[in-house]
């Protein structure tokens, strides 16, 4: 098997501009479209630990603070992932 070259700029793109409310939506437009691009996010997610962690502190940052009643982890920043290894 190839190993995948690991494009970290390119994938925390897609999970920061990512409409992770989408589910909330009145648009049927906006739930497909948000449902197919979470399906993609979550396939990359499963093929590198530094994706999968990307992943998870996006969903956590998004789906916390006073609604969650949970306390919210900070904004995810991409310096945070380019030294995981």
């Amino acid at each position: 098997m190839k190993k995948q070259k690991l494009e970290i700029e390119p994938y925390f793109a897609l999970l920061r501009h990512h409409d992770w409310y989408y589910e909330m939506s009145d648009s049927h437009e906006t739930f497909k479209k948000g449902s197919g691009t979470l399906q993609v996010l979550t396939e990359l997610a499963a093929t590198h630990k530094v994706y999968g962690k990307m992943f998870d502190d996006f969903k956590a940052y998004y789906f916390s603070g006073e609604p969650w009643g949970t306390k919210k982890p900070p904004m995810p920043k991409l310096s945070d992932y380019l030294e995981v290894k």
